[in-house]
């Protein structure tokens, strides 16, 4: 069944390719970059590869329901039926010179799971498209990325309406890390003035730390 791929934030990067350049299946979309002409702008090939990686933002926008081992395994399932393809295509091009492709290329194998994607996405854009990519691929070191720009947002003196869903983006990112080390900034935060939806958050990530790891209870 053909499908389209669309970008659903903006945040995604700063220039996200049109509707038209993400139209088609995975398979597709792999046809293109695979028989891409190398004389051609590689800019064109890198707003291929976000294509791939386009569902992530949905992640983000569902942030209430992406706290959970089920979401994850949506993910899992549904890139399943391309993720050989997408590592064969896709890897040689993180060799590349050009680094914004070797950005791009990193988020789309880190949807499709590939672990040896996660030490070249630390490169790229942080945001919270990074952190379903970094929830998806279980990267246990960006724990701390994430209290960082969680604590980075609590600075701005305006806060906003996106500002609250990159919070409880980058909170599910430790839920499902599930680190003890996050367990001291998790318990802060319930005993805060957050608004309660992150203290709801907060209290949801403790418990499942300490359900992982009953020696801290």
């Amino acid at each position: 069944m053909r499908t389209t791929l669309l970008i659903l934030l903006l945040s995604i990067t700063a220039s996200a390719p049109t509707a038209s350049d993400c139209e088609g299946t995975v398979t597709e979309l792999l046809d293109r970059i695979e028989d891409f002409p190398p004389e051609m702008d590689t800019g064109k090939l890198a707003e291929l590869l976000k294509c791939l990686y386009a569902p992530a933002a949905q992640y983000v926008n569902e942030y209430d329901s992406f706290a959970s081992e089920k979401s994850l395994e949506k993910i899992w399932n549904e890139t399943n039926q391309n993720r050989l393809r997408v590592i064969k295509v896709l890897a040689p091009l993180t060799r590349s010179d050009d680094w914004l492709l070797v950005q791009e290329t990193a988020a789309a194998l880190a949807y499709y799971g590939y672990p040896p994607s996660q030490e070249l996405l630390s490169s790229y854009p942080d945001g919270p498209i990074k952190a379903v990519l970094y929830s998806i691929l279980g990267y246990k070191r960006s724990y701390r990325w994430a209290i960082d720009q969680f604590c980075r947002l609590e600075r701005q003196s305006k806060p906003d309406s996106s500002a609250l869903v990159a919070k409880m983006t980058y909170l599910n990112l430790l839920y499902h890390l599930a680190m003890p080390a996050s367990l001291p900034f998790v318990n802060s935060l319930v005993d805060s003035s957050q608004p309660e939806m992150i203290k709801a958050r907060a209290e949801l990530i403790g418990q499942r730390i300490r359900s992982l790891h009953p020696e801290l209870k």
